[in-house]
C-alpha cells in the first residue's frame, strides 16, 4: 500500500502512523529503532499468552517493514476530546497492571512507556495497549 493511499494520523520519534482505507493503522518506521519497535510488537503479539493478547491492540500483519494493526482511540485523544479525565486514565491503566508486569518481565518492554495514556486505547469499549514495542534500555 502506498503512503499516498493512507491518511496521516500522527508520528513519534521513530514511527509515522497512518490510517488505511480499510481503517487499519499502519506504523511506518522512520529509522532502525522504529523498525525494531514494529518487529517487537509483531513478535510480542504472536508469542504472548492468550489472556495477555486480549489486552494488546491486535496486529493484523507485518509486511514490507510496515506493521498493520486494528484501529483504537488513544486514551490521550479521549482526554483531549473531554470523554475521560486524568484520574480515569490512571484507573484504567492500573486495572491492567498485571499485563504491564507480564510484558516487562517476559519481553523486556520499557515500563515507563507502558504507563503513558498515549500508548493505551479503546477498541469496542475494551482497553488495549496500542504501542508496546519499546524495549527497556534501548539506546539510539
Amino acid at each position: 500500500m502506498n503512503k499516498s493511499d493512507m491518511k496521516y494520523i500522527a508520528e513519534g520519534g521513530h514511527r509515522v502512523i497512518y490510517q488505511t482505507k480499510d481503517r487499519l493503522i499502519c506504523k511506518v518506521p522512520k529509522n532502525d529503532r522504529g523498525l525494531l519497535e514494529s518487529q517487537n510488537e509483531y513478535r510480542i503479539y504472536n508469542e504472548c499468552r492468550e489472556d495477555i493478547k486480549q489486552s494488546l491492540c491486535p496486529v493484523v500483519s507485518f509486511d514490507d517493514n510496515r506493521l498493520y494493526c486494528k484501529q483504537a482511540k488513544s486514551l490521550s485523544q479521549m482526554y483531549e476530546d473531554g470523554e475521560i479525565d486524568f484520574e480515569e486514565i490512571e484507573r484504567l491503566i492500573h486495572s491492567k497492571w498485571d499485563v504491564v508486569v507480564y510484558l516487562v518481565m517476559n519481553f523486556e518492554i520499557d515500563e515507563v512507556e507502558l504507563t503513558l495514556g498515549s500508548n493505551w486505547g479503546m477498541i469496542d469499549g475494551e482497553l488495549v495497549i496500542i504501542d508496546y514495542g519499546c524495549l527497556n534500555g534501548y539506546e539510539d
